[in-house]
């Protein structure tokens, strides 16, 4: 790669990290919860921030582990409206790295209407 070239990738990078790391971003609120199915916490799900349509913010999704959920610091929600989805699952998964097992798919727990 010519010395130019290499100049201007590492320039262009620059610029791209010192975006990401921008002080003059969105404001963005936290958001934290609990989710539970039948009287008990969810163990394993995760919870989905999905925009309403006409809102300009990025989805997000975040893990559900023993029924608790948060969102926050540069991970939060812009202000906005949100289609929220939930899923929780049961079973275990199985590691890619490990051929010996058989690999079987985790079951969803909740209804339909909540994903």
């Amino acid at each position: 790669m010519s010395a130019m070239k290499y100049t201007l990738s590492l320039l262009c990078l620059l610029m791209l990290t010192l975006g990401c790391y921008s002080s003059s971003g969105p404001d963005l609120i936290s958001v934290q919860g609990n989710v539970v199915y039948q009287g008990a916490p969810v163990k394993e799900g995760v919870v989905k921030f999905i925009p309403a349509q006409g809102v300009k913010a990025p989805a997000r999704t975040v893990p559900v582990v023993d029924g608790n959920y948060e969102l926050d610091g540069r991970f939060g929600l812009m202000l906005g409206t949100y289609n929220v989805k939930i899923e929780g699952y049961e079973g275990e998964d199985v590691p890619l790295s490990d051929p010996t097992q058989k690999v079987t798919t985790r079951r969803k727990i909740l209804p339909a209407k909540y994903r």
